[in-house]
């Protein structure tokens, strides 16, 4: 029958062949290993059970007199494994730049198809208030829908551009009596709007230029639901 130093050099070439032996390394597995056998044990229905923990270090299983495992602490040069991880290709969500608003105010700067998806290129503006504040995106609880101004009622300091999506079925509207709702006249008019294709949105540069105080209504997904466009007079 093998001695434990006879089964500990065992193990030991057997899981790193081309290193010597350690003396000072097997007294001192010896000595944790009874040390932890005789705090571990529990006697139980008349036998002695050792506790099954498996530690494996350079290659190195230590194990009981009765083939059990036995835990062994102990510190010993590791090698480290480094994982490469493919980068992976992700789309972009449907909402895009959206941050939760139910609403927008700005200009469009451009309206165009990706795939199968229409997505449009916006300019998001501060409106003044009637406290003298400025309100935005997040800020509204209703549609901005601001026309017949004379005065400039936005404030436009951060020209970065947010790009949305627009639902299949979004509608378009395009105030079709601007003039009559002009702020300077005695009396103005109700705007009337007038509905477009998302085609015709597309392709309007000088839609896009004429009428650039332009509200987003969101569905609680995230998608344009409605572009309405207006101006000042």
């Amino acid at each position: 029958m093998s001695t434990t130093d006879d089964r500990l050099r065992d193990h030991f070439h057997r899981g790193a062949a081309d290193a010597p032996a350690d003396e000072a390394l097997l007294d001192t597995l010896r000595a944790e290993a009874l040390r932890r056998r005789r705090r571990r044990r529990t006697t139980t229905a008349g036998f002695v059970a050792a506790a099954a923990v498996v530690v494996t270090v350079l290659g190195l299983a230590v194990v009981n007199s009765d083939g059990s495992p036995e835990e062994v602490d102990v510190v010993a040069p590791t090698t480290t494994t480094t994982t490469t991880t493919t980068p992976t290709t992700t789309t972009a969500p449907a909402t895009r730049d959206w941050d939760g608003a139910r609403f927008d105010l700005g200009r469009i700067e451009r309206v165009h198809r990706e795939d199968d998806e229409w997505l449009v290129d916006f300019d998001r503006v501060q409106l003044t208030t009637d406290d003298g504040g400025l309100a935005s995106g997040p800020d509204f609880t209703e549609e901005p829908v601001v026309v017949g101004n004379t005065d400039e009622p936005t404030v436009n300091e951060n020209l970065r551009l947010r790009t949305y999506a627009l639902r299949p079925d979004a509608e378009a509207l395009v105030i079709d009596n601007l003039r009559d709702t002009c702020s300077y006249l005695e009396t103005w008019a109700t705007p009337r709007w007038r509905r477009i294709t998302l085609d015709e949105l597309a392709s309007g540069r000088e839609l896009w230029d004429e009428f650039t105080q332009v509200a987003l209504t969101f569905d609680p997904q995230g998608y344009v639901m409605r572009v309405r466009l207006a101006s000042g007079c």
